[in-house]
This record gives C-alpha cells, sequence and structure tokens, in this order.
C-alpha cells in the first residue's frame, strides 16, 4: 500500500485552470475583483479561425486582459486601450482544445499590489470577409459599421500592396 501511494505522488500533475465563470461571443458580464480575488477567470466558448475583441474596462482600477490557450500558454495580452481600459482587438484564435480570459489589474499582472473594484468584459465577434490577389473591394463605413476586416491568405515570399482610400475621412 504505501509503494501504491508513494507511486501516485511522483506522477506528474495535469495543469488545470480553474475558471470563475463563462462567457461566450456577444456576451457581456460584470463582476468585481475584490482583495480575496484579485483576478478573475472565464472560459471562453470560441473556436479556432474567429476573430474575436474583448475588452475590459472599469472605473476603479487599471484593467489588464490575458487570454490563454487550453494549455494555460499566453496567447496574447493587453494593459491599456485608453489608460484605464483593456482590450484585444481582432484576435484571430489559433486552434486550442479551449481558450481562457484573465481579468485583473495591471498591478497584480505585473507582481505589485492588486487593485480592486467593479468591471465590465464583453467578447465580440469580428466578422472577416475574404479577398484575393487583383481583387477590388469597394466598401462603405457608417455610423454602426465602423470598421471592416478581410482576411487574405499568400504565400511565403509573396509581395504584396494593399490601400484604401476614402475622401470622406483620413
Amino acid at each position: 500500500l504505501i509503494v501504491s501511494l508513494m507511486a501516485l505522488l511522483v506522477l506528474p500533475a495535469q495543469a488545470q485552470i480553474v475558471t470563475d465563470g463563462t462567457i461566450g461571443i456577444g456576451d457581456t458580464v460584470t463582476g468585481a475583483l475584490t482583495v480575496t480575488k484579485l483576478a478573475q477567470t472565464y472560459t471562453l466558448e470560441a473556436v479556432g479561425g474567429q476573430v474575436v475583441s474583448i475588452t475590459l474596462r472599469s472605473d476603479d482600477f487599471d484593467a489588464h486582459l490575458s487570454l490563454l490557450d487550453g494549455e494555460g500558454n499566453l496567447l496574447t495580452r493587453n494593459d491599456d486601450t485608453n489608460g484605464r481600459n483593456s482590450a484585444i482587438l481582432s484576435y484571430a484564435l489559433p486552434p486550442s482544445s479551449s481558450y481562457t480570459i484573465v481579468a485583473e489589474s495591471y498591478r497584480n499582472y505585473s507582481g505589485g499590489e492588486g487593485e480592486v473594484g467593479a468591471y465590465t468584459l464583453a467578447v465580440t465577434e469580428q466578422l472577416t470577409e475574404p479577398i484575393e490577389y487583383g481583387q477590388l473591394v469597394n466598401s462603405e463605413l457608417t455610423q454602426t459599421v465602423t470598421a471592416r476586416n478581410f482576411v487574405f491568405a499568400g504565400q511565403s515570399g509573396d509581395v504584396i500592396v494593399i490601400s484604401q482610400s476614402s475622401t470622406q475621412f483620413d
């Protein structure tokens, strides 16, 4: 019996991320960082290839966002969008078994004394349109459609030129 228990103790532990909730594309959640919980983690319900924007807003602390893959590896992070809020914008998700969003203050992320307060976390999907060599795209931005995202599949070594112009804005 003692030999069996010792064998169990030397087996490597499987890394597991414990999350505080789930968030999907199009969802917005509110929460709070507290002195006993200085970071909140959410399982992101999405699949590789989707292009997402993730925003973390707070009036109480300097927001910091991290996006991890299913193994807990950092995919991308953002400290500031405008001084206090944080955003990961138009990020194409790579293939992964799962994704985890970490919402925290920058001080907590950098190893300092974490900040506390209320926050809002939102995830949106950025629709993309494929374009090909030689294709001319005429499009329009409006007050409701403020950005257009395009996907281009090229080959290593290709030289491409992409230009855009407007008579309405810079």
